[in-house]
C-alpha cells in the first residue's frame, strides 16, 4: 500500500461520523445528475498559508494519489462563494504545512429541496471507482418534521451526495430533488464506508441520540 501521502502522526484528523444508518452509494447515483452552478473562484486565492491563518469549520482532508496533492475542505458561506449560496471550499497542499486557497468546489443549487442559503455543513470528499464523492449536510428550515421533540430545532436537515471527475469540482448533486437519506429523518455528518464485499455505503448520524440502520440494495429494496 502506498503510504507516501498518509498524514504524519502529528496531523490528527478528527472524524466524528455518528452512530450510523447506511445507504448504498449506488442508490444515490441512480438518477442522472443535474448540473449545479459551475464552481467559481473566490476574490482572492492566497499561497503559503499556515493552518493557524485559515478559518475552518468541520474540516476534511483528502490525500489524492492521482495528483499527489492534499485537499482541505470546509464549509463556504454565501459571502465566500460570491453567489449568495452556501457551498464547499478547499485549499491545496503538497506537504500539509503550507496551503493555497480558498477555491470553490461546490455551490448549493437554487432549484433543489434545500434552502441554498443555509447549511453545507461538514463536507467530506472520497475517491471511489475513479470519481470523487462529496458528502455534506443541507437544510430546509421551512419544512417542519413530524416530531414531538422540543429540545432541538424542528426543520428538515439531511445528507446529500455530489459527484465530480476531479477533487477540485465542480460537484453535481446526484439527487437534486431530495436528500439521499429519508426525508423524515434529521441527519447530518454523512460519510463513505466500503464494506468487505466492496459495496459503498453512506453512513450518517440521525438527530442527536437516535440510531437507525438501513441497507439499500442495487435493486432498490430495503433491508434493516
Amino acid at each position: 500500500m502506498d503510504t507516501s501521502l498518509r498524514p504524519p502522526r502529528h496531523v490528527i484528523l478528527a472524524l466524528i461520523v455518528g452512530l450510523a444508518a447506511p445507504a448504498l452509494l449506488s442508490d444515490a447515483g441512480a438518477q442522472t445528475p443535474t448540473s449545479t452552478t459551475p464552481a467559481s473562484m473566490p476574490p482572492e486565492v492566497r499561497t503559503g498559508l499556515r493552518l493557524p491563518e485559515i478559518q475552518l469549520h468541520d474540516p476534511w482532508i483528502l490525500a489524492d494519489r492521482s495528483t499527489r496533492t492534499y485537499y482541505l475542505y470546509s464549509s463556504a458561506s454565501p459571502r465566500i462563494t460570491g453567489q449568495g449560496r452556501t457551498g464547499t471550499l478547499y485549499y491545496t497542499s503538497k506537504d500539509l504545512a503550507t496551503w493555497a486557497g480558498p477555491r470553490i468546489a461546490f455551490v448549493a443549487p437554487e432549484s433543489s429541496w434545500a434552502d441554498p442559503r443555509v447549511g453545507a455543513w461538514a463536507p467530506e470528499v472520497h475517491e471511489y471507482q475513479g470519481k470523487y464523492w462529496l458528502f455534506t449536510t443541507l437544510h430546509n428550515p421551512a419544512h417542519k418534521l413530524a416530531t414531538t421533540d422540543t429540545t432541538r430545532p424542528n426543520l428538515m436537515r439531511a445528507t446529500v451526495i455530489a459527484v465530480s471527475d476531479s477533487p477540485a469540482g465542480p460537484f453535481t448533486l446526484t439527487k437534486p430533488d431530495a436528500p439521499v437519506t429519508p426525508r423524515e429523518f434529521m441527519t447530518l455528518d454523512g460519510t463513505l464506508y466500503v464494506d468487505g464485499a466492496g459495496a459503498p455505503w453512506c453512513r450518517r448520524q440521525r438527530g442527536s441520540r437516535s440510531i437507525s440502520s438501513r441497507r439499500r440494495t442495487r435493486r432498490g429494496s430495503t433491508r434493516r
